[in-house]
């Protein structure tokens, strides 16, 4: 007649795994393992390349207080309009006009609707002179630099709360 203990033994149900079967179930926990951390890692970085795309008119410029879009004005009409008619600049945005030729270039304020900051760049993109926040009532008065390459305009004030000074070298 068999014991007690014999029959619990009996019928007690096999949990023991051979070692193969544990290896098996630890080599596919750990594909998965490295399948998820591969989708991560390129969900992250198709979200890093989504924040740093910019459309073909508009690039950045880093600034003490963050980056700065730029609106870009390449052409003679785009730059005879800069900023003109618009009612506002949004925040952390500007206009960067480009010049093929290294010369004196002079802005006012005709049509504009609100005070700017202008900044005057040679072609090494240091700042030769500051004009701050230069009012639409300054017209027809015009606010000239020589040897400029780029000429940036911020809502006035940007220029005093990102330390920009005479000197300075900006990257675009």
């Amino acid at each position: 007649m068999p014991r007690e203990d014999e029959k619990k033994i009996k019928l007690a149900p096999k949990t023991r795994r051979g070692f193969r079967e544990n290896v098996s179930i630890l080599t596919a926990f750990f594909i998965i393992f490295l399948a998820l951390v591969f989708a991560l890692y390129f969900v992250a970085s198709q979200s890093k390349d989504l924040n740093k795309s910019e459309s073909p008119s508009c690039i950045g410029v880093q600034l003490a207080q963050g980056c700065y879009e730029l609106e870009k004005a390449t052409t003679n009409e785009q730059r005879m309009n800069g900023l003109s008619y618009r009612d506002s600049l949004g925040e952390k945005t500007g206009m960067l006009f480009i010049f093929e030729t290294i010369e004196e270039q002079c802005f006012w304020m005709k049509d504009m609707k609100f005070s700017i900051d202008m900044i005057w760049l040679n072609e090494a993109k240091e700042i030769t002179k500051i004009e701050k926040n230069v009012s639409p009532g300054s017209y027809p008065k015009s606010f000239c630099q020589g040897d400029t390459k780029y000429v940036l305009e911020f809502n006035a004030g940007v220029s005093d709360q990102n330390g920009l000074k005479v000197g300075s070298r900006l990257q675009f």
